[in-house]
């Protein structure tokens, strides 16, 4: 969808270098919801063309991203099955590991304020590492509702010759791994939680 807004402060009075702000309410069709993105774009006043941005090609900017959330609606019985309990993250309840890739279903525990970075090892009998992957979520911790499932494979060439595959997620900033629970409630040494 697309607002056209004008302007509250007209460019005679703008001043170079100074900063501008300008608050703008959009409105999103009734019903959509899911992560969508913000573009700004600006058009000349008398004659609607676009203007030009410097130094990047085409007519707007990605200013945002944002999640819509639908109106609430009672959910549907959900099941407690789980491999493992990332505090304060999710759940990981399914892993299905193939040759090259391996899929993940998660299920959302929380809304975290910074996104994560799962890691995927492949180990050998000894458990040295022989094929690995380090990703971020394809859909961004950030914009999790609590409850909510989603699932993400990952590549990880030759992931068939290892004898174990152990999974982990971490904080993309700090690299401090989160604490990973059995669904017993046992700490998964190391924090890494054993799918195969």
């Amino acid at each position: 969808t697309g607002n056209a807004v004008r302007y509250s402060y007209i460019p005679r009075a703008w001043k170079i270098g100074e900063p501008l702000r300008e608050d703008y309410a959009i409105t999103a069709p009734a019903g959509q919801a899911g992560v969508v993105r913000v573009l700004a774009g600006w058009t000349e006043h008398r004659s609607n063309a676009p203007v030009a941005i410097v130094d990047r090609p085409g007519v707007s900017v990605e200013i945002a991203q944002v999640k819509l959330r639908a109106q609430k609606v009672a959910p549907a019985a959900a099941t407690n099955a789980m491999l493992a309990r990332f505090d304060q993250l999710a759940d990981l309840i399914e892993a299905t590991p193939s040759d090259g890739a391996i899929r993940l279903r998660w299920r959302a525990s929380a809304q975290p304020s910074r996104n994560v970075t799962i890691f995927v090892h492949g180990v050998d009998a000894g458990g040295a590492i022989v094929v690995q992957a380090d990703v971020g979520f394809d859909y961004a911790a950030v914009h999790w509702d609590s409850g909510e499932v989603f699932e993400q494979t990952i590549a990880v060439p030759g992931l068939a010759k290892a004898a174990h595959i152990r999974v982990g997620v971490y904080d993309s900033e700090t690299v401090v791994r989160a604490a990973a629970f059995t669904p017993a409630g046992e700490r998964w040494q190391d924090d890494m939680v054993i799918v195969k």
